[in-house]
């Protein structure tokens, strides 16, 4: 839990999760409700929620009419409050909106303040009702359980910043408690058998489907799902998953990784994705044709 004691002392540079829930449809509620009763009921609302992330280690840093800022030690704790805010706004009949960011931010005296909490804000600008939206760099300081939940949802430019930054939704809700998506006629989503992708390094296969979690690779065994002996591999380099009838490469390193797809040029990205087609070659920091550790790819039925 975040010490509220520390948190007034003088400023400090820290790493922290920023949370802010924003009630979604209030301008509705003020019609209907008149504004008296509409602003009893939203505070009413609000201080049940804040109560709820303090069970979870929050702290609340600041209530801004239908919104609420809170702070985290971890991006953990972040996660686990968002999902239960959004579980216990649904019970009462409400949906929030919900952006969670994780990094270093400025502490003093109550506040914090930074990129951190700049981009937090932003994703709660972006996030649909009930949605739980975070950025890339958070979604890697989850934990494995939340990250599976987590699925790409778009590429956007952040305020301030220089590039595209992957987005993130969390999937808090199970499809039958899923109100607000659109239903679809399942007839036609009906898809021909989504194939198998096969690693193989080593002499070792791992077998990648369309239900497995998004699948990490990188040296450091404590970090990742499948470990690569290679010096110019970052400790958590990129990692897999399916993604609209594909499986897609996300790279998230410092040297990048090159691709190699057969009868094709290898390509290289760096802190982009791309999907892997057919079969072929993965290398982690450095050519195919320079590295000692090639991960060989195929995709099959």
């Amino acid at each position: 839990m975040v010490d509220s004691e520390q948190i007034a002392d003088t400023p400090r540079t820290d790493d922290v999760a920023v949370l802010f829930a924003d009630l979604a449809g209030s301008s509705a509620l003020y019609r209907q409700l008149g504004d008296a009763t509409a602003k009893e009921c939203i505070e009413n609302l609000l201080n049940s929620l804040v109560a709820l992330a303090e069970r979870y280690g929050g702290q609340l840093i600041k209530s801004i009419g239908d919104e609420v800022m809170l702070c985290f030690a971890s991006a953990e704790d972040a996660g686990i409050s968002a999902v239960k805010i959004q579980e216990q706004a649904a019970t009462l009949g409400f949906a929030m909106r919900i952006g969670v960011s994780y990094g270093p931010a400025v502490i003093d005296d109550g506040d914090v303040f930074g990129d951190t909490v700049n981009q937090a804000a932003f994703l709660t600008g972006m996030a649909q009702a009930r949605q739980i939206i975070l950025a890339e760099e958070t979604v890697y300081c989850l934990p494995a359980y939340l990250r599976s939940s987590c699925q790409q949802f778009d590429q956007v430019v952040i305020k301030g910043g220089a590039r595209k930054t992957q987005i993130y939704r969390l999937n808090w809700q199970s499809k039958e408690d899923s109100l607000d998506e659109t239903r679809v006629n399942p007839h036609a989503s009906e898809m021909p058998r989504a194939p198998k992708l096969i690693l193989e390094i080593d002499g070792t296969e791992c077998e990648v489907t369309s239900k497995t979690p998004p699948l990490h690779l990188g040296r450091d065994s404590q970090q990742v799902d499948l470990t690569v002996q290679a010096r110019e591999a970052s400790r958590d380099h990129c990692h897999l998953l399916f993604h609209r009838g594909k499986y897609v490469l996300v790279d998230h390193s410092t040297n990048g990784t090159y691709i190699h797809t057969e009868g094709q040029p290898e390509a290289y990205i760096r802190r982009e994705s791309t999907p892997l087609l057919g079969s072929g070659k993965i290398s982690l920091g450095q050519p195919c044709d320079q590295a000692n550790a090639c991960i060989s790819y195929r995709t099959a039925l």
